[in-house]
């Protein structure tokens, strides 16, 4: 990894835990014993990220998706102008947008505002710091600042060990009784949105250009063995059940 790359993931992934957020993977929620359900779903994306796509087909990495439309647009990439239709297997699912984020492509962060989650993730955050000598003033409040500086300052070093030991500690906790508070908040999350679906190991069955036909060709979908399926529009998008 580029070493420029490497500080922007590990500031990303400082600004995440300081937020409380939950990380989840493939290998966690296999040890969770979560049964991975096959599911046809949605994605939009932009056009350009279309090379991207093809390329992380039939992989562990993490795509959020949809199978319920909305006319609530909150949560979605910047100017999609494509819709896919996606078949994978699903890592976990919510009745509506949860706002989950990526750190990496193998893992991705639930960013809840959930007050019995976030206490939950402040208790780890905490032991994480505390186990490597990073001593927070926490009765001023956890905040992305102080957390991002202390881990920022030992980069290659200590904030490295926060993570793993972030990520230990919340595998431990979902283990011992968290994954239900998890789950309950996953059925009891509130809204008008789109669901979210987080997918991996997918394939890509179909391609739409949405409103007008500019964004994808017929010859890139058969020189990828894709079905075009024409042009769909934002309300047709909101009406998917």
């Amino acid at each position: 990894m580029k070493f420029k790359n490497y500080i922007n993931e590990a500031f990303k992934i400082s600004e995440l835990m300081s937020m409380g957020a939950i990380p989840l993977s493939v290998g966690m929620m296999d040890r969770l014993g979560y049964s991975e359900q096959e599911k046809v779903v949605y994605h939009l994306c932009n056009a350009k990220n279309l090379p991207a796509r093809f390329k992380q087909q039939n992989k562990e990495y993490h795509l959020s998706t949809f199978s319920k439309g909305s006319k609530k647009l909150s949560g979605l990439p910047s100017h999609p102008n494509v819709l896919l239709k996606l078949r994978g297997l699903s890592l976990i699912e919510a009745d509506v947008d949860i706002y989950t984020e990526p750190s990496d492509k193998k893992r991705r962060w639930i960013t809840s505002h959930d007050s019995k989650l976030q206490k939950h993730m402040e208790g780890i955050l905490m032991s994480a710091l505390q186990e490597n000598d990073i001593n927070i003033d926490f009765k001023k409040g956890i905040t992305f600042r102080t957390v991002r500086e202390e881990i920022m300052k030992s980069l290659e070093n200590t904030g490295v060990k926060v993570y793993k030991s972030y990520i230990k500690k919340t595998e431990e906790w979902l283990n011992s009784g968290g994954y239900k508070v998890l789950n309950d908040y996953l059925k009891s999350a509130s809204g008008v949105s789109y669901n979210e679906i987080i997918l991996t190991r997918w394939t890509i069955l179909e391609i739409q250009d949405i409103n007008t036909k500019q964004a994808v060709t017929v010859d890139f979908c058969n020189k990828h063995k894709i079905i075009y399926s024409g042009v769909t529009t934002w309300r047709e998008i909101a009406g998917i059940s």
